[in-house]
């Protein structure tokens, strides 16, 4: 496929860790960035399509940051484990790709946590 060169600007730190990143993988800076961006991409793709889904829910807390996971209207299974001041939530979720993805917005804003977001295809 042809390529189409742009320009960007990012932060100079940002800059320095993709450089170190694409060194350590052995693989060009801008293979990198597009192999990002398509998974971004493909992500947003997959939120934008309504669709009966699967997903992988990850959210990591610190101790007593913890949240409760409020998913009506899904199909959750969940792991969830403390160890060394955190917590760490893993939800399989089952049912409307809307209502999964409405559910990790609001568990990724949550103070002192990160979330990832899986989908399964």
């Amino acid at each position: 496929m042809p390529k189409r060169k742009f320009g960007i600007s990012v932060e100079r730190e940002l800059a320095e860790e993709l450089d170190g990143l694409a060194a350590r993988l052995g693989v060009e800076r801008s293979a990198l960035v597009e192999r990002a961006l398509r998974e971004m991409l493909k992500e947003h793709r997959h939120s934008a399509e309504e669709h009966d889904c699967r997903a992988l829910i990850v959210l990591s807390c610190q101790e007593g940051k913890e949240v409760s996971v409020v998913a009506e209207g899904l199909s959750v299974t969940q792991l969830h484990e403390h160890r060394e001041g955190s917590c760490v939530q893993v939800l399989l979720v089952s049912g409307s790709s809307s209502k999964i993805y409405s559910l990790f917005s609001s568990l990724a804003q949550a103070e002192g946590c990160e979330a990832k977001y899986v989908a399964l295809h």
